[in-house]
């Protein structure tokens, strides 16, 4: 069985296309590799028992649904990946939003180590994926919500440290997009923290633009394409 995902802002070529296969070959890989039982696929789109077929799983078939989710997984294997290559730093921990409780979730969360002469650090990333879907009043909330998940000791409660960096991914369609919507959330978030009266938490915040296929060119962890929302001097991840 294939699934197409054509976006509706999509070109006459295929290059927003996903195309997803459900085969014998994938399902055995599932069952054993990842030891997810058959019983659970057939459960997602029917009730358990697979007796009857349930509208509302569609949603997660959507476009833009498998797109956020692909971004996401390819942006926490790129980390690894890229965690491989430095002696320096080691990806000691990485937990993604399926696997988290709490009220507030973030999209992804890894904890990095860095090998200095003064010691080992440690770099704890709140990853956020951002598809520009939301308005200003929206984003201020999500924001917010992050901030106040720090500050409320629930994160430390899930993560067992109390440090972060919060990075906002955001991605395009086009590159002009991709730019334009990082330099308004910049915006939107140092409004956020003045109104807050916390711009001392600009240095927490990164914001970077990302393209699906080249996530794994290591551009997010190795190049400086992040943004703080106090400075138009593009900085790495972990400065």
């Amino acid at each position: 069985m294939i699934f197409t995902y054509a976006s509706n802002r999509g070109r006459r070529d295929n290059s927003n296309t996903i195309s997803v296969t459900k085969s014998c070959w994938g399902r055995s890989t599932l069952r054993d590799s990842l030891y997810l039982p058959l019983r659970i696929l057939i459960g997602f789109f029917t009730n358990n028992s697979g007796k009857y077929f349930r509208p509302n799983r569609l949603k997660f078939l959507s476009y833009g649904y498998v797109l956020h989710n692909l971004i996401l997984t390819r942006s926490l294997i790129a980390a690894g990946l890229w965690a491989r290559e430095h002696a320096d730093f080691t990806l000691v921990d990485k937990r993604i939003c399926y696997e988290l409780p709490g009220i507030v979730i973030p999209d992804g969360w890894l904890l990095f180590e860095k090998q200095t002469p003064q010691g080992v650090y440690e770099q704890p990333i709140i990853f956020e994926l951002d598809r520009g879907m939301e308005n200003k009043d929206k984003f201020r909330v999500h924001v917010r919500g992050r901030i106040n998940y720090i500050q409320s000791g629930e994160y430390k409660k899930t993560f067992k440290t109390d440090v972060a960096t919060i990075a906002y991914a955001t991605t395009g369609q086009t590159e002009a997009y991709k730019i334009t919507r990082r330099k308004v959330m910049c915006t939107w978030i140092a409004e956020l923290l003045k109104d807050m009266r916390m711009e001392s938490w600009a240095g927490v915040f990164r914001v970077a633009s990302v393209e699906f296929g080249s996530l794994y060119d290591n551009a997010l962890f190795e190049t400086d394409v992040w943004h703080r929302p106090d400075a138009e001097t593009a900085v790495r991840l972990f400065e």
